[in-house]
């Protein structure tokens, strides 16, 4: 009998493995392809753009976020900050960062009315998006922790001159120094989440844009008026519209903040909760997820079994212990060192690649962060495991200090407003 399910469990260890270098194979052909059409640029597509970044709280490299905003090289372009409160210690920043920067319209809003059905980012955006002069053709939203090169917005809103294209979107990449265990499973956690977040089509707010005129036709101002985020809700509305989402790969950006342990669970919590209340695939994220997370646990605790009953002198047919042994240690080989394993190390050369074409550095991982990312491979698939039952029977999440309540995805409350009150942070660089 534990012979049959230690075959069965290589079987499915190998089968998964394939899976997660097919969807691998599937993004690093995207990256490619960019690299190979990057030097025939297409026709610009330049129509009037509105840059909107949403402030509660001042991230690290808030600064350079700004600066890189106003440094488009972009005709025909505004940009649009709505900061949340006059307390927050994100306007003495914003105030010294445009001060001698005059070369775009710029306009800095207060936060003026934080409803209650919707989340502090999204009541911002519809503040922002409702103001927007009627001749604004495309939207682009960006997070604060984005540092944007100069084709930043030329490269984002390009795509959409195909009128089938609804949207265009970037991803993170984040870059640890190896100093905080929650800086490097987040990035073990987010080189698997670009994969997904490519196959499954999810969009991401921290680089996007839009039409102007799906943005009326979907009626998204209406919808944010109800969700707990901006991006992920997107992937139905273009749906329901018949039009795609476009990747750019040119438009990964490196993140180089860091974050501790507790930290990363909050934030990664709270990225799934959202795809599970928003995208339509989350059975399937949420499935293949626990089936990879739970069966090289069993395979493991099968093997560690098998091995301490060995030691005590346990009777076991020792022929049979063995091809279980042969069996479990194979599978978990092949998951583990070519699903996972061999997996990180392609996407990260690629990624690598990719932002040496983009001028984006990425530092040397020091002998100490590599020992860290070997021992948390496994340790991600465990947390991965909590973070799935933790974001599947979510009722509330925290948000830079605010807590909602979800009834359902669309039926949010916001508990209690109060403005942003600067954390301790651990360092300079400390993510929010």
């Amino acid at each position: 009998m534990i012979n049959q399910l230690a075959i069965i469990l290589f079987w499915v260890l190998a089968i998964l493995a394939a899976i997660q270098l097919l969807f691998l194979g599937q993004f690093l052909l995207s990256l490619r392809q960019y690299l190979a059409s990057a030097a025939s640029p297409a026709v610009p597509y330049t129509p009037k753009a509105a840059i909107v970044l949403c402030l509660r709280g001042a991230d690290p490299f808030l600064p350079n976020c700004i600066k890189a905003l106003t440094q488009q090289d972009y005709p025909d372009y505004e940009l649009h900050i709505i900061i949340d409160s006059l307390e927050d210690p994100a306007w003495s920043i914003v105030s010294q960062a445009i001060g001698n920067l005059k070369q775009i319209p710029i306009t800095v809003q207060t936060l003026e009315s934080p409803r209650s059905t919707c989340s502090l980012k999204c009541s911002a955006l519809i503040q922002a998006l409702s103001r927007l002069d009627s001749d604004c053709e495309v939207v682009a939203l960006v997070d604060s922790d984005t540092v944007p090169a100069s084709t930043w917005l030329q490269e984002l809103v390009a795509p959409l001159a195909d009128s089938r294209v609804g949207l265009t979107t970037g991803n993170r990449w984040y870059a640890p120094s190896g100093n905080q265990w929650g800086s490097i499973i987040r990035y073990l956690w987010n080189s698997t989440a670009i994969v997904s977040m490519y196959v499954f089509k999810t969009p991401w707010g921290g680089t996007l844009a839009v039409r102007t005129d799906f943005l009326r036709q979907a009626n998204l101002l209406e919808e944010w008026n109800r969700t707990l985020c901006e991006d992920v809700p997107l992937h139905l509305a273009l749906q329901k519209q018949k039009l795609e989402i476009k990747f750019v790969p040119s438009l990964v950006m490196v993140n180089y903040e860091e974050c501790n342990l507790p930290s990363f669970m909050r934030w990664a919590s709270r990225q799934l909760l959202l795809t599970r209340l928003y995208h339509p695939d989350w059975n399937w994220m949420l499935g293949f997820s626990l089936i990879a997370s739970v069966l090289p646990i069993l395979a493991l605790i099968l093997l560690i079994t098998l091995q301490v009953g060995s030691q005590l002198g346990l009777p076991t047919d020792a022929e049979t212990s063995q091809q279980v042994v042969i069996w479990l240690s194979s599978g978990l080989v092949i998951f583990y060192l070519l699903g996972l394993g061999a997996g990180l190390w392609l996407i990260d050369r690629a990624i690598r690649l990719l932002m040496h074409s983009t001028a984006q550095p990425l530092p040397t991982f020091s002998p100490n962060a590599l020992l860290k990312i070997i021992l948390g491979i496994p340790l991600s698939q465990v947390l991965t495991l909590l973070l799935m039952l933790s974001a599947t029977f979510a009722r509330h999440t925290e948000w830079r200090g605010i807590t909602y309540t979800i009834k359902a995805p669309h039926d949010i409350h916001l508990v209690e407003y109060r403005p942003y009150r600067l954390a301790k942070l651990l360092s300079s660089k400390a993510s929010l």
